[in-house]
């Protein structure tokens, strides 16, 4: 099939969708992708899945923006490079430890480390967990057997200390965070405000934050009383 990025690119920027010059030049790269996966006899299934991550952009900005945008054109390369693979609910990343951080669990920085990202919207139950860590185990020792790592890193808010004061016992957010070892957590940082309220955009006030779920109020009354959720990362052992 012959896709003709570059009038794509050109018909986006005629008609303002910002972003879709970028986004076509990216699809018409997954072509070569497609490829790679065939030559590596990685399953059709799995790329699909893993691409899956254009529309999730576009939702993401829909949801977050209101707009019909696509953006992060660096993060959805990582997808196209065959960097990141979707693997039951839960995507895997090959990369390294970052050498500004300091040793954790006795590894240090560039090491290599599966880094461990949750699409929007993913619904946690600890069978669908155990089936995405388990399908990593398994798939990158067979496809990618020169990267040899047995850890698996995550940095989200999702692993804040603060939920435990604010979800119940049983909760499928805290069941995820309980696999993770902790190693640093930075209380101010603020990336954790789209996913909990749905915007880019800080508010002037903490009392203007929708509190139209359970969760989403706890935070806000949490946020006034001078709480902080900020970003976490942790790591666990294969």
């Amino acid at each position: 099939m012959c896709v003709d990025w570059r009038g794509l690119e050109a018909l986006a920027k005629r008609i303002h969708l910002p972003g879709f010059g970028d986004m076509a030049r990216l699809m018409h790269e997954t072509l070569k992708t497609k490829e790679r996966y065939a030559a590596l006899g990685i399953d059709e299934t799995i790329f699909y899945e893993t691409m899956g991550t254009f529309k999730e952009n576009v939702d993401e900005c829909i949801l977050y923006d209101g707009e019909f945008l696509f953006y992060n054109e660096s993060w959805i390369q990582r997808y196209v490079d065959c960097k990141i693979f979707k693997l039951g609910i839960l995507e895997f990343e090959m990369t390294e430890l970052d050498t500004r951080y300091p040793e954790m669990c006795g590894l240090r920085g560039g090491d290599p480390v599966l880094s461990v990202h949750i699409p929007l919207g993913t619904v946690m139950t600890r069978e669908a967990l155990d089936d995405s860590y388990a399908r990593a185990r398994a798939f990158f020792p067979q496809y990618f057997p020169d990267f040899q790592t047995d850890w698996f890193l995550c940095s989200s808010w999702l692993l804040s200390p603060a939920l435990k004061e604010l979800l119940p016992e049983g909760s499928r957010i805290l069941g995820f965070a309980a696999d993770y070892t902790v190693t640093h957590h930075l209380e101010n940082d603020i990336n954790y405000f789209p996913r909990v309220f749905h915007t880019r955009k800080a508010p002037n006030s903490i009392s203007e934050l929708p509190g139209d779920t359970t969760l989403r109020r706890n935070i806000k009354r949490y946020l006034m009383d001078g709480g902080k959720i900020g970003w976490t990362t942790g790591l666990m052992k294969f």
